[in-house]
């Protein structure tokens, strides 16, 4: 007999404010960092808004339509709502421009500012973001797991950030991005996970 599917198990009102109060220190930055990371990648399209508005729709979609399913961890429903919102400012974006939005100017309205356009949909990927395996994720994760620069690095090429936006978000220097970036390529041609240039390691 085939398994049946957990029934859906709709939190309480007073359930998520629990579930929000409990959220470690850990928790909280993981989750700040990941919706700056989301509003980095969809770029302009994020119409002016940052990580903060961000975090602050995905609270209230919580709290209203997007219920949550206590079979799911509550962090993981966070981080699901937060890529669903961001997705949705971008398909949003997407459909205005589509509609002739840019074609009305506006002083204030970073969608039809000339002086805006950067690329909307995702960043140009650096070819270090290509470094991991969806494959492997997971594992190589796992082998940075006490070291949080490397950590916060991967996850940015996990959301296909190139470098600059990567520097932004960790708030480091480029030389200590550099030096980091080299060190995660050494362990992982350790590792055997990435081949060895022959003509030696490049920055």
């Amino acid at each position: 007999m085939a398994s049946e599917k957990p029934a859906v198990m709709a939190a309480t009102r007073e359930e998520i404010d629990s579930a929000i109060a409990a959220l470690t220190d850990i928790e909280l930055v993981r989750l700040q960092w990941f919706a700056m990371a989301r509003v980095a990648r969809i770029g302009v399209a994020a119409d002016g808004r940052d990580y903060r508005e961000l975090l602050s729709e995905s609270y209230r979609r919580i709290l209203g339509s997007r219920s949550w399913n206590k079979n799911i961890p509550f962090v993981d429903h966070l981080f699901g709502t937060i890529r669903s919102v961001s997705s949705h400012w971008a398909e949003e974006f997407k459909r205005e421009l589509d509609a002739g939005r840019n074609l009305i100017s506006g002083d204030r309205d970073t969608r039809t500012d000339p002086t805006s356009a950067r690329t909307a949909a995702s960043p140009a990927a650096d070819a270090e973001r290509t470094i991991i395996a969806r494959d492997l994720l997971d594992y190589v994760k796992q082998l940075f797991s006490e070291d949080r620069l490397a950590r916060d690095i991967i996850a940015g090429w996990e959301e296909e950030l190139d470098g600059p936006s990567i520097r932004e978000i960790v708030g480091v220097e480029q030389h200590a991005f550099d030096a980091k970036v080299r060190a995660i390529r050494r362990r992982l041609i350790d590792e055997g996970l990435k081949a060895s240039s022959k003509k030696g390691s490049t920055s």
